[in-house]
């Protein structure tokens, strides 16, 4: 659908991205935002395509108590260790709805003045309120394909890498464009082509995450006032303008010889790698970011805005060239300790290596991953071949001329006296040291399963999504050796402002296939068909679980929400303070998947994993992270490439031939 939408809207997209006045002017030059949506829909037009039903969009349910109770005991029956446990547990569940009457209340109070209950808490306290640093913690990333007009045309060329990123932030322009016009079609999907909520969307271009104590907020950027992009090279950081002073955009080869230039001008100097003050502790960074306007006062200031303000920050890592998509997602995930050419708060950036390499990382706060999907998508097809091609032989209305680059920070260090000098040096000095100690404490495993992939799992008759579900249970069951709590992101954007809950992958289901399936490979104590059968029930439970999720019906929001509302000093409902609740909800395993992007980020508890994937036609894609001191990375790896296997064995008659598919 999305490529589709893509081809049908090309002409559109080369007539606006030749003038940015055609946006419409904000009422003021930057917005901040403190983490809630409902105070910047001012920025929402339903005249729009792009919001067009933003209007009509249903609120976030509020679940009932019957049914979270009757849900969650499915999804905790298995982590339960003895049977005292399972008894008290099953006593708080049955009295669960009577206790929550009052919490219940107050959360169907709160629901019914705002577009969703849910929203304010979780980008304020799940997101801009964590003191962790966003980068392994909270930022993910894809691991994005080559450019085949690029690699097939320059293998040798040193220049590879700012012919991509030209190519990039002309595609890039185009799209935010559209995005920042309000001209791009809202989301819709299924059958019945149900709309999907917009908001997220406003914050992706020309903003930015600023660090403060305690909480942080967004800043977001007029686009019809800012037009630029910011470029890191060598550890500097330079304005890039896109539009010429008429309103054209940059030709690409004007783009490619900027790019050559911040190249050539951060190669001529060294310079303070400022951009490590974004990798520590929030706290820390906020104080950091203070010290900075402390020592360079207002020419300070300006500076970050100007990296701020950037359409997206494109990252040429020029003088790295990966040899493995392994060595790409550790560059992606956190620079690999071969970089400095980051700045982790901004919500885009687009990591370009010296051998054409692409990565999108990604700032989380307060949009999830499924808007920069559409825009990766199409960044691809965007390939420089193509948009080389269009420029040649279109009439389109580009400038020839040189954009002015802008070393951003460069004349504010310049100012600085040696002692501010040495001291700004200190602090950086020591962001990257503790940086290091971070990268050095993680790990990261990649796996490129090529038996088969979603063509052969649908063909068996199973939801391609559920079934590697329950391929990470079993590898995850033979690591841990039990099942432990297991979180799948599914999206709930057919509702107003909703973001994600929690499809919850273990159940009694789950739980029987992965002991019929036994702590090692082909366990003789069940049958193929009784193990076969017990993969049909545990992805049939899963398929449900995911259904109601992405209907605002799971438990953990719903849960978290009573949690939030009971004051201090009242009693909590028992289950609330149960063991298996808050063992319910530690995340040992995290796991997401968005098509074709090959996504990865960090595990979200010290004793877990993270598991990022990509189910492909013929392939599956895995990128798998936990602290290094464990040594799970490898194991797991291993025991998924088993468990696909032998699943896929599970499917074959005796024949040799597939079961009738049910899909």
């Amino acid at each position: 659908m999305i490529t589709s939408k893509i081809k049908s809207q090309r002409t559109i997209f080369r007539y606006m991205s030749t003038n940015s006045s055609m946006l419409k002017r904000w009422s003021q030059p930057i917005v901040e935002s403190n983490g809630d949506y409902d105070a910047e829909t001012f920025l929402e037009d339903s005249k729009l395509p792009l919001y067009k039903y933003q209007n009509d969009l249903p609120w976030l349910p509020v679940p009932s108590l019957e049914n979270t109770a009757e849900r969650f005991l499915p999804t905790a029956l298995p982590l339960v260790e003895t049977k005292e446990e399972e008894n008290s547990l099953r006593q708080a569940v049955s009295v669960f709805p009577e206790q929550a009457k009052y919490l219940q209340q107050r959360l169907e109070a709160r629901a019914s003045t705002t577009s969703s209950w849910l929203q304010l808490w979780w980008n304020t306290m799940g997101y801009l309120q964590l003191r962790d640093p966003v980068v392994i913690n909270i930022s993910y990333f894809f691991n994005l394909p080559e450019d085949s007009s690029l690699i097939r045309n320059s293998k040798n060329d040193k220049t590879l890498c700012f012919k991509r990123g030209a190519s990039l932030l002309k595609a890039a322009w185009e799209y935010r464009q559209l995005v920042c016009s309000g001209d791009l079609p809202q989301e819709k999907i299924g059958k019945q082509q149900t709309p999907l909520c917009s908001v997220g969307f406003k914050y992706l271009f020309h903003s930015c995450r600023i660090p403060k104590p305690n909480q942080d907020s967004y800043r977001l950027y007029d686009p019809s006032v800012f037009t630029h992009a910011t470029v890191a090279c060598g550890g500097q950081f330079f304005e890039v303008p896109l539009v010429d002073e008429e309103g054209c955009v940059y030709s690409l080869a004007s783009l490619e010889e900027s790019l050559l230039e911040c190249h050539q001008q951060a190669t001529q100097k060294e310079t303070i790698e400022i951009g490590y003050l974004t990798t520590s502790n929030r706290d820390q960074c906020a104080r950091a970011r203070s010290e900075l306007v402390r020592l360079g006062g207002a020419a300070m200031e300006k500076a970050l805005t100007k990296v701020e303000s950037g359409m997206l920050l494109l990252c040429l890592d020029s003088h790295v060239k990966p040899s493995s998509l392994k060595q790409c997602a550790k560059l992606y995930w956190h620079g690999d300790k071969k970089t400095s050419n980051r700045w982790y708060d901004k919500v885009i950036q687009l990591v370009v290596t010296g051998n054409g390499q692409l990565g999108y990382v990604g700032e989380h706060a307060l949009l999830d991953g499924m808007p920069a999907v559409g825009f990766c998508q199409y960044l691809l097809k965007s390939t420089y071949g193509r948009m080389k091609s269009v420029e040649e032989e279109e009439s389109t209305v580009t400038s020839s001329s040189k954009p002015l680059i802008n070393n951003i920070f460069d004349p504010v260090l310049c100012m600085l006296d040696d002692s501010d000098t040495q001291m700004l040096q200190k602090l950086v000095d020591e962001a990257k040291n503790d940086f290091d100690e971070l990268v050095d404490s993680n790990e990261l495993e990649f796996l490129r399963f090529q038996n088969y992939g979603k063509n052969f799992i649908k063909k068996a008759g199973f939801s391609p999504d559920a079934y590697i579900q329950m391929a990470i249970q079993l590898a995850t069951f033979r690591l841990f050796g039990k099942q432990v709590a297991t979180y799948e992101s599914s999206q709930v954007r057919k509702f107003l402002h909703g973001r994600t809950e929690t499809t919850r992958s273990i159940s009694p289901a789950s739980n029987a296939f992965c002991k019929a399936m036994g702590p090692r490979p082909n366990d003789p104590r069940q049958s193929k068909p009784i193990k076969l059968q017990m993969l049909r029930d545990a992805t049939d439970s899963h398929t449900s679980f995911t259904r109601l999720a992405s209907d605002g019906q799971g438990v953990d929001r719903h849960l978290l929400a009573l949690s939030i509302l009971a004051e201090n000093g009242e009693k909590l409902p028992s289950l609330l303070s149960h063991p298996l609740h808050a063992r319910s909800k530690l995340w040992r395993v995290s796991t997401s998947t968005l098509p074709g992007m090959s996504p990865g980020f960090g595990p979200v508890c010290d004793t877990g994993v993270g598991i990022g994937y990509d189910i492909k036609d013929d392939s599956c894609v895995f990128t798998v992270t936990s602290l290094k001191k464990h040594g799970w990375t490898d194991t797991l790896c291993h025991h998924l490439e088993e468990s696909l296997i032998e699943m896929k064995d599970l499917t074959w008659n005796q024949d040799g031939a597939l079961p009738t598919s049910k899909l």
